[in-house]
Order: C-alpha cells, then structure tokens, then sequence
C-alpha cells in the first residue's frame, strides 16, 4: 500500500494524520505542492518537516517526492528554486504557435531540455533533496527515498505530443533522457537505494524507455495493463476498451 499526499495541500497535514500516516503505510509520496498551498512554506521544506516526523515515529517508512517533468506549474509556484527559475526566461519553451502551455486555466512553460543549463537545474535541484539526510537515523540515511518524476512518456515516442518547434525536438528528447539517466546513476553514486520513478507505462515505447533511463515505473493509467506476452516474453500494447 501506498500513502500518497496529492496536491496542494495548504497546510503540513496534522500530528494525527502524520502518526496514522508512519504506522499505516511503509511508503509517504509528498505531491504536487504539498504543504505549499498557502505560500508559507516550499513544497520542499514541507515535504522535508513531514519527513523527519514520519521518521520519527516509524524509522522503516519510505518517502518520495513528486517531481514535474515537463511542465513549470510546480517549480514556478511553490518550489524553493522558484526564484532562480523565475530569473531565467531563457530557460523557458512556450508550445510552439502559442503563447505558453495551459493547465488548470493557467499558463505555463516548458523546461527547455535542448538546453544543458535546463538539464543541470533540473537534476541537481533533485539532487539538494537526496543530500537531504535523516540525522536520527543510525546509521544516517536519507529523507527521501525515491523521486516520482511525472510526465516523462511523451519522451519516449520522440516527443510527438510535445507542441514546441519541431527543430529543438530532438536535441530536447535526448537531452532529457540523458537527464534523467543521470540523475540516476547519481543517486546509485550515493549508496542509498534511491530510485527514480517513472510515471506513464502506457505503451510499449514508454516501457521500453522508461526501463533504458531508470529501474523503475509507476503504472497510473490502468486502462491498458495488458503488456506481457506470457508465451514469448515480448512487450504488447493492446489497450483495454
């Protein structure tokens, strides 16, 4: 089973909730904008006090951190990197023909993974969290323990879905993959077990991508879940209607 705290929750959630959580779940996921609702704290500072409680009180529980892949709705509202993305328009991809990407009636961005600065702010803001350790532990490990990094599958078919102009296509898929692989390899380099997580197995090519930049997936569309050819071991993509 898996505790996950979805959302913008404006507030860290109660010492209850926190005790329920650490004594009912062996796995915490702090989402999108987690205890950032009201503009007080970061999601990472919020994400990062519930962590320690949780700890404290069951030292065996796991914690993850919600990430955005593509999109800047969550750096650019309640991240503490906020500020350094907001200074760096250059960093920006609007979808190509418009203005900017809309979600939720508002507008925003692309991460601009053609370009390596984008790569290098991205992976090492993940990076500052898995430096993040748990100093009550013994011996002393880290606060989190895996990353969920949402809306990586239109990477995997090339980047079709991706409205930007069609010449940075390429160069921003392979930067991204290579990104992500990265970030990976890093969190290995540390000796903590931490995973990446890929959202999206939803065809054979997001499968077959996922598993080529991190060892592990988050199967959330569960419309199409019959991939495995039991008779010759070969990936299907045959959607359930």
């Amino acid at each position: 089973e898996m505790l996950y705290m979805h959302g913008g929750n404006k507030s860290i959630i109660s010492s209850n909730a926190t005790i329920f959580s650490a004594t009912h779940y062996p796995i915490v996921g702090f989402d999108n904008c987690y205890g950032a609702g009201d503009g007080t704290l970061s999601q990472e500072d919020a994400a990062l006090a519930t962590a320690r409680q949780l700890r404290l009180i069951n030292p065996n529980v796991k914690n993850t951190f919600y990430w955005k892949f593509k999109l800047d709705s969550q750096v650019s509202e309640c991240s503490s990197a906020k500020n350094i993305w907001g200074q760096h328009p250059e960093w920006w991809i609007s979808n190509y023909g418009n203005a900017s990407s809309s979600k939720g009636g508002e507008s925003h961005h692309y991460y601009d993974f053609s370009n390596p600065a984008v790569r290098t702010f991205w992976k090492n803001h993940l990076l500052s969290l898995a430096y993040e350790m748990d100093g009550g532990a013994t011996p002393s490990r880290p606060l989190f323990d895996g990353f969920f990094i949402d809306g990586f599958g239109p990477v995997a078919n090339n980047c079709e879905s991706i409205n930007i102009d069609p010449s940075l296509k390429s160069s921003y898929c392979e930067g991204a993959r290579a990104m992500v692989a990265e970030l990976q390899t890093e969190l290995d380099f540390l000796g903590f077990d931490q995973l990446v997580v890929i959202n999206g197995m939803d065809s054979v090519a997001t499968v077959a991508v996922n598993a080529e930049v991190s060892p592990a997936s988050m199967v959330d569309h569960f419309a199409i879940i019959q991939f495995l050819n039991h008779k010759t071991g070969e990936w299907l993509y045959e959607p359930m209607r």
